[in-house]
């Protein structure tokens, strides 16, 4: 090819891809809803609006599966960094009907208990492991039965149990949840207690 073909060819090329990206189209921005990977005291707005393609397929256990039975939440927050979901990220979420028999130990979606007008509903938590009841509660035994999930001292996660304990006891009655998070502040876990009928899903995926 001759010198002066090849530039006419070459440049053909390049105004097919100056073109192409000036024309290709931006994605409408998506309303979607928030879910806080931080503090829940922290305000997030209730939705985000995303301007880039959401997935129609998503890989769950090694297989492809259409998004439409999942919930689609956009992440505020690093509190989840540790379990590779990261600020900005869409969650998609598996809905649970009955949150007694969750298997194994995923990242949970929970409604967030009185959240404020315009506050983000939800907010992402670590299943560690699920108690009958805080009535009597033995933190120490409860630390010795799952500290292959709890990676700070005894005595931290006593403390931050009997805290939330004493807080939270009027939403906590009967079995509930208890989770782990990461406390960007503190640079530690941390470990909390929720309401069993607050959870409203597992998370399956994120991109």
């Amino acid at each position: 090819m001759s010198p002066i073909v090849f530039g006419i060819v070459f440049g053909a090329i390049m105004v097919y891809l100056v073109v192409d990206v000036l024309t290709s189209k931006t994605p409408d921005p998506v309303a979607v809803p928030v879910v806080k990977a931080g503090k829940v005291s922290d305000f997030y707005p209730s939705v985000e609006k995303v301007g880039r393609h959401i997935p129609q397929y998503i890989n769950v256990d090694g297989k492809k599966v259409g998004v439409l039975d999942y919930t689609v939440l956009c992440v505020h927050g690093e509190s989840m960094k540790k379990y590779n979901i990261h600020d900005k990220q869409l969650v998609f979420v598996k809905r649970i009907n009955n949150p007694v028999v969750i298997e194994h130990h995923p990242v949970l979606v929970l409604r967030v208990c009185n959240p404020e007008p315009n506050d983000a509903e939800f907010k992402l938590r670590k299943l560690v492991s699920q108690i009958d009841s805080i009535e009597h509660a033995d933190w120490s035994d409860i630390y010795d039965k799952n500290k292959d999930r709890i990676s700070v001292d005894k005595s931290v996660f006593v403390k931050q149990c009997e805290k939330k304990a004493l807080k939270d006891k009027e939403h906590l009655e009967g079995r509930v949840i208890l989770s782990e998070t990461f406390d960007v502040v503190a640079g530690q876990d941390s470990y909390s207690l929720h309401p069993l009928p607050s959870v409203f899903g597992t998370v399956e995926y994120a991109a």
